[in-house]
């Protein structure tokens, strides 16, 4: 007896929100974590930066999934 594996192309806003909130807590915690096994304690710089990265990848992930792409090239300047 085999299982397939299923693509679900229309996921749910919940199950959307809780990958949001995954990648965040992991994008968060694992530079606060390697830090302190550094031996050292985080500076508020460290903090921010943590939560920078974190917000920047939920919105990568959002931007990804809604099929957001870069432009294939760079806007010409008007003269």
């Amino acid at each position: 007896m085999t299982m397939r594996l299923r693509f679900n192309r229309d996921p749910k806003p919940a199950k959307i929100a809780i990958f949001c909130i995954l990648i965040f807590l992991n994008s968060l915690l694992t530079p606060i974590y390697q830090i302190l096994q550094g031996g050292s304690m985080p500076t508020e710089i460290d903090y921010y930066t943590a939560l920078v990265g974190a917000i920047i990848n939920v919105v990568l992930f959002l931007m990804t999934f809604l099929g957001v792409k870069p432009p294939a090239e760079a806007p010409k300047k008007k003269s």
